[in-house]
Parts: C-alpha cells; sequence; structure tokens
C-alpha cells in the first residue's frame, strides 16, 4: 500500500464487526471489532473498540489495537487510545491520549504516512 519496491504481496484475512445498541433517543453504544490474520510482515493484528454516544454532541471512546502476532514477542505491542469529542454545528473538537503506530493511516478514505507517537492528541474539524 505504501509503493515502496522490494516488500511483495502480504496476503491476510480481514475481518470486521460493527454492533451499534441505541439506549434512547439521545444514547447509544458502538462496539467495532477487527482481526487481520497474515503470516507476512509483522504478523496479525486484532482491534477492539467501544463508544458511547450522546447525540448529539458528546461522544467518548476506547480502543486497543494489539500486534499478537509478531514473531518476535518483545515487538508484540498494545496501541491505547481513549477519547472525547464535542460537535457543534459543522465543528468537531476532540482531545485524548493515542499510542499511534508508526506506517500508513487510513481515515475516511484518506490514507497518510504518519510517525508513531504517544501522547495527547487534539483534533479540530470542520466541513464546509
Amino acid at each position: 500500500m505504501e509503493g515502496k519496491n522490494g516488500f511483495g504481496l502480504i496476503t491476510a484475512h480481514v475481518g470486521i464487526l460493527e454492533l451499534e445498541y441505541k439506549l434512547n433517543d439521545l444514547h447509544s453504544i458502538r462496539t467495532e471489532f477487527q482481526h487481520l490474520l497474515t503470516n507476512q510482515d509483522k504478523g496479525s493484528w486484532g482491534m477492539a473498540l467501544i463508544e458511547y454516544s450522546i447525540s448529539p454532541h458528546w461522544a467518548f471512546t476506547v480502543f486497543d489495537e494489539y500486534n499478537y502476532g509478531n514473531e518476535d514477542s518483545d515487538h508484540q505491542y498494545h496501541y491505547y487510545n481513549a477519547s472525547f469529542a464535542y460537535t457543534k454545528n459543522a465543528n468537531r473538537f476532540s482531545l485524548g491520549y493515542v499510542r499511534q503506530r508508526a506506517g500508513l493511516l487510513c481515515v475516511g478514505g484518506v490514507c497518510r504516512v504518519v510517525p508513531a507517537s504517544n501522547g495527547v492528541s487534539l483534533s479540530i474539524t470542520s466541513r464546509f
């Protein structure tokens, strides 16, 4: 995906399960589970997410990505994320703790290369 020469193709099986339960008109809980199964590169990954939303403004999210399939057990890392977001009109403000792995990050069909990081993240998104 990064377009680098000399790495070949990675064969993987990916499964994703997303469930949402609406508690009432304003409150909902969403869960997401992802699994990438491969013997190549850094091995298999698992991800679990839970999000609690209070419409129309608040969202609270925690998730963990875990590289359990890495052959080197010293490099089987957890990548934790805990954040909350507030949405007002066309603006979304998000604050959280993030442990980000280096590599290609794709969100909403837009992909970019990101460095590894660990710390507080502030995001402001505006639609126009």
